[in-house]
């Protein structure tokens, strides 16, 4: 990663790649399950009852849970409020040195960098794999890159 002025820091090709070209393999720093519906999100004091509440609100009928774009204000921000609980615990568990690397990155989320969260550092940098984790990248991370339908770039593995 390069400093880039007036950016933080970020990767820059120093050659014309083709598309879809591999321009390096990481591991990811952490990987966060987000699963929900697990005991373990149930039995925690803060997630559980944020996931009861959302719970109450889809058998009331209020949003289609298939659908992201029907979910209600609430239901986004108990499962933003529930995600950031399961990265603090994820954060409690790691060495010094993967705390350091961790909140390195950017929060998109904080007011300045002294209310950064693991949460919203993830929440920031995360890319979401296929076997429902959310994991997050040292490097990767620095990869200009877009979310959803916007999206520029690829996990392959």
């Amino acid at each position: 990663a390069l400093p880039i002025y007036g950016k933080g820091y970020g990767m820059v090709a120093s050659r014309s790649l083709p598309a879809k070209s591999q321009i390096f393999v990481e591991e990811p720093l952490v990987r966060v399950n987000k699963d929900t519906a697990g005991h373990a999100t149930k039995l925690h004091p803060l997630a559980g009852p944020k996931m009861q509440r959302v719970y109450e609100i889809a058998n009331q009928g209020g949003f289609d849970p298939a659908n992201f774009e029907t979910w209600p204000e609430e239901v986004v921000r108990l499962l933003q409020e529930v995600m950031d609980h399961k990265a603090d615990f994820i954060h409690a568990t790691v060495s010094d040195d993967v705390k350091q690397r961790w909140m390195a990155l950017g929060d998109a989320f904080a007011a300045d960098p002294e209310t950064k969260t693991p949460g919203g550092v993830l929440r920031t940098n995360g890319f979401d794999d296929d076997e429902g984790y959310a994991n997050l990248y040292e490097l990767l991370s620095r990869v200009n890159h877009a979310c959803g339908d916007a999206a520029n770039s690829t996990r392959i593995s």
